[in-house]
């Protein structure tokens, strides 16, 4: 089942009738309708998990139980002013999510990996992976950090939360919910409305024509090819490696469309996650346009606490040495970033190397932007020495 099996469809349409037939049987806004819509869709959700595979659903309910009591005692500790428990919490809290999602989605990468450094063999564990893990994971590993360093206040209803990380419109391809974001939506009076049914379908429409007519008519070509490359001529191979570039940003953009469209229908707002990256005019701007959300969390919970603890560290060298490598925590932080993006996007040494291939660019055109900076900066330099010199107040400088 996906966001393109026509078998979704009516159960989606039906859930948005439902809706709206409590909306209109509560003409105004009651604590009982808002819990009627919440429960609704938290049903819905683990409906639509449960149909993948029943055990899915334990998992989210781990991961919901685990996020939403952290967060609770994470609060609990910062109003009673422990530093320690609440540094204990988070750091417990955050340990098991990250452990939960590496014995289910990197287990035997790793054991494999081991094993044949020390020269051994390992025979893989078929393991279930849970659908939408990565992205539940990491909205529950947000949303426990921003409580923790006060970017957020923790939620005491379970269901809120349960609803937040369950939401079904983001499992197959997200985007990555951020809980500042959305569970203040959920204490709103969000209501179906004909705008956002009108602008909810606009979305919804361009998305599924990206993924239904271009992206899998780009795919019958690209298989083709991979099929059996050596079939085909040289220029044809290049083609089929460059459509599938294509091909993949139109099926990644086009689930993320329907999703925030649908979302857009039944009155909520979940994250833009691309914006048009093939315009982008460096690497920087193409990952600040390709999903979106998972830049901004990488940034925002790996790269800058990173290069913040790191320049912390360097601050206690001399001078000399602290302007030397001043740009270096940056750097650093930069490749780590993009390691763990590669690992995010799948268990494999591919994955792994493609992520530090982009690190490494992506610190390139830093080193050169900065570069660019510091000669336009000496030039001006130049150019006000020059004309003070020529006005006669070259003795200043």
């Amino acid at each position: 089942m996906s966001f393109v099996d026509f078998m979704f469809y009516p159960a989606v349409i039906g859930l948005v009738f439902f809706l709206l037939t409590v909306q209109l049987c509560f003409r105004k806004q009651t604590a009982l309708s808002k819990r009627l819509k919440k429960l609704t869709l938290l049903a819905f959700s683990y409906l639509a998990m449960g149909m993948y595979d029943w055990r899915f659903c334990i998992c989210m309910t781990a991961v919901i139980s685990v996020t939403w009591f952290s967060a609770l005692a994470i609060e609990g500790a910062k109003i009673r002013g422990n530093e320690r428990q609440r540094n204990m919490w988070t750091g417990c809290s955050v340990a098991f999510l990250v452990l939960l999602l590496g014995l289910f989605k990197y287990l035997n990468f790793f054991m494999d990996s081991l094993c044949w450094l020390v020269g051994k063999e390992w025979h893989a564990i078929a393991i279930l992976l849970p659908l939408g893990i990565s992205f539940y994971i990491f909205s529950a590993i947000g949303y426990i950090l921003d409580v923790s360093w006060g970017n957020a206040e923790a939620e005491k209803d379970f269901f809120d939360v349960a609803l937040f990380l369950a939401f079904f419109l983001k499992m197959v391809c997200g985007p990555i919910v951020r809980g500042r974001d959305f569970l203040p939506q959920l204490k709103e009076n969000r209501k179906i409305t004909w705008k956002g049914v009108e602008t909810g379908m606009q979305i919804f429409v361009f998305g599924f024509f990206k993924k239904l007519v271009l992206a899998d008519h780009l795919a019958v070509f690209v298989d083709d090819v991979y099929a059996a490359p050596a079939a085909f001529g040289t220029f044809t191979v290049w083609l089929a490696a460059f459509s599938y570039f294509i091909q993949l940003y139109f099926d990644f953009s086009g689930y993320s469309d329907m999703a925030v469209g649908i979302s857009k229908i039944l009155g909520y707002d979940i994250q833009k996650n691309f914006n048009l990256p093939f315009v982008a005019k460096n690497i920087s701007e193409f990952w600040d346009r390709w999903h979106i959300s998972l830049s901004s969390w990488l940034n925002e919970y790996i790269f800058n606490p990173l290069a913040l603890r790191m320049k912390r560290r360097l601050a206690r060298l001399p001078k000399a040495r602290r302007m030397r490598w001043r740009m270096l925590p940056d750097y650093a932080a930069l490749v780590v970033t993009f390691f763990v993006s590669g690992l995010w996007h799948g268990a494999g040494v591919t994955f792994l190397i493609w992520g530090a291939l982009q690190g490494i660019c992506s610190v390139w055109h830093a080193i050169y932007v900065n570069w660019r900076k510091s000669r336009k900066a000496n030039v001006e330099g130049k150019t006000l020495r020059s004309a003070l010199k020529q006005s006669g107040g070259g003795a200043v400088l």
